[in-house]
Formats: structure tokens, C-alpha cells, sequence
């Protein structure tokens, strides 16, 4: 089916929104034109179709980019796998849940401004925090954020979804905030807590690349490192030159 009418009209939300230079999506750091985001329902569609029923040829459009809004305006897209409607105990639309940690893969290492499900990462058990929290930490290292350098799709059909994603090159808001990050660390008497379960030492321009779905395929080229794995998904990193 075809889904520009859909994201078209998200596109349509976050136009006549009236939120302009303002704080919000901070890792680009330079907004000065419209900031607000749209919950990206586009993308979610087709990401539980695409990892429930093996179908990952959804997961390019019919100009080789990423879905939903996510693939059209990535710094106004707030990607999510549930929320309080959607799952949890009212469960109006909710993610196939054994593959929760194939879902987070693909939002944390696309552009766009991820969203973290509380049920997910508190109650679903260690492992699939432990991902997230893995995930989360090679995000920001490699300054993958509401933009990117590029997102390349090597492979979107029945068996896999394999893509790259490069991280920016210039440094953004996201390098001040780790560095508030490490000084909160180094105050035992700090009242506020810090952004991320576990500590990112640097952030640099780096790689992404992850696998939805099945088989062996890996990122081309040499360098890459695994960043986790799990049911129906593999993500690695390959760090730039310092």
C-alpha cells in the first residue's frame, strides 16, 4: 500500500505546529527553524509488519529510503515501538513483543529521535535492557542522531534488512551534553541523575549497521564490531579515525 498519504499528513502536523528555536531535539544543535516532532505511527506500521511477518522488504519505499516519516523528514520523527496505548496493559496496537529487541535495532540505529518504552526496559527483563542500553551507548558514540551522514539500504527483501547508517561528522549538541554527562558521573552529590544507564568515554563520526530478520549477512567492508545480537537482528559499529 501506498504510505505517502499517511506520512504526508504527519509531514502536515509537524508544518503547522508553531514550536520554532527551541530546545527541543537538542542532538542536532543548530535548529533554528521548526523543532517540534510528530510520533512516527507510519514507521511503526510498517516496522511490526515487517519483523511479525517476515516481510522486510517493507522497510525501503519506492525511492530506496527508510519508511514513514522517518524516511522523509528524520529530524522531525519521533520513532517508537509502544506506548501506553499501544501496549502495555491496553494492548491497542502492540509490537510483537519476542521480537522487541529487533524493533529497537532498527529505531536506534535510524535516524530520527527514538522512544524508549518504560515497560520495555524495566520490566521485560535483562536482556532486552541490556541491548537497548548497548544500542543507546553506540548511538551516541557514533553521532547518529535526528540527522545522519547517510542511511544506505544494502538489502530490504523476504529474508533481511541490511543497512548502514554514518554518523555525523560535525560535532552537535549531543557532544555538550556528554560532556554534562561526565561531570554529573564525577559529583557524588549531583541531584541529578544521568542521561544513560552505563558511561560513553567519547563520541565521534562513526558507522551503524544493523540486520532485521534472518540469515548471515554482515556489513561490507572490514573494521565493524559487534555491538549486540538477538532474536532477528545484529548490530555492529565500526568507529572513525581519531
Amino acid at each position: 500500500a501506498d504510505q505517502d498519504h499517511h506520512r504526508q499528513e504527519l509531514c502536515n502536523y509537524v508544518d503547522a505546529s508553531v514550536y520554532t528555536a527551541t530546545e527541543h531535539l537538542q542532538y542536532d544543535g543548530d535548529n533554528t527553524v521548526q523543532s517540534t516532532g510528530a510520533f512516527d505511527f507510519t514507521t511503526k506500521g510498517i516496522l511490526q509488519d515487517a519483523v511479525g511477518k517476515d516481510e522486510f522488504w517493507r522497510l525501503k519505499d519506492k525511492d530506496g529510503n527508510p519508511p514513514g516519516l522517518l524516511g522523509w523528514w528524520p529530524e522531525s520523527a519521533i520513532t517508537f515501538l509502544d506506548n501506553h496505548d499501544t501496549g502495555s496493559t491496553q494492548g491497542h496496537w502492540p509490537f510483537p513483543g519476542e521480537f522487541a529487541g529487533a524493533g529497537y535495532a532498527y529505531i536506534l540505529t535510524h535516524p530520527g529521535y527514538p522512544c524508549l518504552f518504560w515497560d520495555h526496559v524495566f520490566d521485560w527483563g535483562e536482556e532486552l535492557k541490556t541491548s537497548i542500553e548497548l544500542m543507546v551507548r553506540a548511538r551516541i558514540r557514533n553521532r547518529v542522531g535526528g540527522r545522519c551522514e547517510e542511511v544506505v539500504i544494502h538489502r530490504a527483501d523476504h529474508g533481511c534488512y541490511l543497512a548502514t547508517i554514518k554518523g555525523r561528522a560535525e560535532s552537535d549538541a549531543g557532544d555538550a551534553r556528554l560532556a554534562e554527562e561526565q561531570e554529573i558521573r564525577q559529583n557524588p552529590a549531583s541531584e541529578v541523575t544521568p542521561w544513560l544507564g552505563g558511561e560513553v568515554v567519547e563520541r565521534r563520526h562513526g558507522e551503524l549497521a544493523v540486520r532485521i530478520g534472518h540469515g548471515d549477512a554482515g556489513p561490507p567492508g572490514d573494521g565493524w564490531d559487534l555491538v549486540c545480537e538477538g532474536p532477528k537482528f545484529c548490530v555492529w559499529e565500526r568507529r572513525a579515525a581519531e
